[in-house]
């Protein structure tokens, strides 16, 4: 049942009462001294909204394709101590940047067109 606050305008005094809408209604026809106050709502949540498994294993293929991503470290598949200390250790020299693109390789003007 909800809990409702009620200032007691004679005292001035607030008190809270658990019941329902119906029986608040009768309460404040019998005590017109009396009125309800409006307050925050008190919101009980969870720790967030939980992801079922259709959409963590749609996530992981996404991740498959793109294995240097954001998603793939936070949905792909991990691999062995041995690979996740090579990615981070290119990371940290930057031989790959965040987006995943190999930052050492150069490219050569072609002289014809002038372009990369």
């Amino acid at each position: 049942m909800p809990t409702y606050t009620i200032k007691d305008n004679d005292k001035n005094e607030y008190f809270d009462t658990i019941c329902s809408y119906n029986q608040l209604q009768e309460f404040l026809e019998e005590n017109p001294h009396c009125n309800k106050v409006i307050t925050a709502p008190a919101i009980v949540s969870g720790n967030g909204v939980k992801s079922d498994g259709g959409f963590k294993e749609t996530m992981s293929r996404i991740a498959e394709g793109h294995p240097n991503s954001p998603l793939a470290e936070r949905y792909g598949n991990k691999g062995t101590h041995h690979n996740i200390r090579v990615k981070e250790l290119a990371k940290k020299h930057k031989l790959v940047d965040v987006t995943g693109h190999d930052v050492t390789k150069h490219y050569e003007k072609n002289k014809l067109t002038g372009l990369y």
